[in-house]
C-alpha cells in the first residue's frame, strides 16, 4: 500500500498542479553516473546470409548496404545490437542484445536470448540521422527484393554430405524418413535396393537410393546416392560410399532383416 499511496499523491499534485518540480543538482547527478552500469556494447556481426544479401545490395549501388558492410567487425563504433541474422519474416530481423554479451560466441546466433526487431528500425539504430526516411524506405525495398530472390545456384556453399548422412540416420531412425525396398532389385540375388524421399512439394524434393550388396564379403561396395527431382527430370547430385554410410547401411540390414550372406 506504501507504493500505491506515493502514486496516488503524485498524480493528485500532477492533476492540482501542486508541489514544486524537483530538479536533479550536480551532486545528485555526479551519484547516479557513479552508479549507472556500463552498457556492454559488440562490434557489428552479422551472419553469412545477411552478409550475403548486403553484398548484392551493395553490388546495385545501394549506399546504406555498402556503409553497413564497412561497419562489419569494426572497434571503431560497439553498438547495443549485434550477431544480426535474417528471419522468416521479410521486414525482421533477429539478433543479440547487450544482454547476451556473455553468450558463449558459438550460441551467439542460435541463443534463445535472441530477440526480433523491424530492418528499418535496426538502420535507424545504426545510422542515425544519416540517411533520409526515402534512403531507408529504398533500401528495405531492395532488401525485401534480393530476401525473395534468395541466393543464386552459384554463390551457394556445396552441402555437408556427412551433416546430410547423419540427419539421414537420425530421421531413419525416429521414424520420419521410411525405406522402401525397390520392386525391380527384389529377385536380385547380389543387391537390394531401398528408397526414401525428402519432398519439399508434391512434385520436387530428393531422392535416396541406397544399394546394399548381400554378401558379407561385398558389404564394403554398398553405396547411397542422393537426386534432385521434379516433374520433368532426376538430377544426380551426389554418390556416397560406404565410409560415410556405414552405420546407416548396418541399420537398415538389421531393421528389415536383409539376409547378408557370410
Amino acid at each position: 500500500m506504501k507504493y500505491n499511496n506515493f502514486l496516488y499523491d503524485a498524480r493528485r499534485r500532477k492533476k492540482n498542479k501542486g508541489g514544486r518540480r524537483c530538479y536533479q543538482n550536480q551532486q545528485q547527478q555526479n551519484f547516479i553516473a557513479r552508479t549507472t552500469l556500463p552498457e556492454n556494447k559488440m562490434s557489428l556481426i552479422v551472419s553469412n546470409r545477411l552478409i550475403y544479401i548486403l553484398t548484392k545490395m551493395s553490388e546495385e549501388g545501394n549506399k546504406i548496404a555498402k556503409d553497413f558492410l564497412n561497419l562489419l567487425y569494426s572497434d571503431e563504433k560497439r553498438f547495443t545490437m549485434s550477431y544480426f541474422d535474417i528471419t522468416q519474416k521479410i521486414d525482421s530481423l533477429s539478433y543479440m542484445s547487450s544482454s547476451g554479451y556473455n553468450v558463449p560466441e558459438s550460441e551467439k546466433f542460435s541463443s534463445n536470448k535472441r530477440q526480433f526487431v523491424q530492418v528499418y528500425k535496426v538502420i535507424k539504430t545504426i545510422f542515425g540521422s544519416k540517411y533520409t526516411k526515402n534512403e531507408v524506405q529504398k533500401f528495405i525495398s531492395m532488401f525485401r527484393s534480393v530476401y525473395k530472390k534468395g541466393p543464386d545456384r552459384n554463390d551457394m556453399p556445396p552441402p555437408s554430405v556427412e551433416k546430410i548422412i547423419q540427419k539421414l540416420l537420425k530421421d531413419t531412425k525416429s521414424g520420419a524418413m521410411k525405406w522402401t525396398v525397390s520392386k525391380d532389385l527384389v529377385e536380385n540375388d547380389k543387391m537390394v535396393r531401398y528408397q526414401t524421399r525428402s519432398e519439399s512439394t508434391p512434385n520436387k524434393g530428393i531422392v535416396f537410393d541406397i544399394y546394399i550388396f548381400k554378401k558379407k564379403e561385398n558389404c564394403n561396395l554398398s553405396f547411397l546416392t542422393i537426386h534432385f527431382y521434379n516433374k520433368t527430370e532426376k538430377t544426380h547430385i551426389h554418390t556416397c560410399d560406404i565410409g560415410k554410410i556405414r552405420d546407416l547401411v548396418d541399420y537398415i540390414i538389421d531393421k528389415h532383416k536383409i539376409d547378408v550372406e557370410k
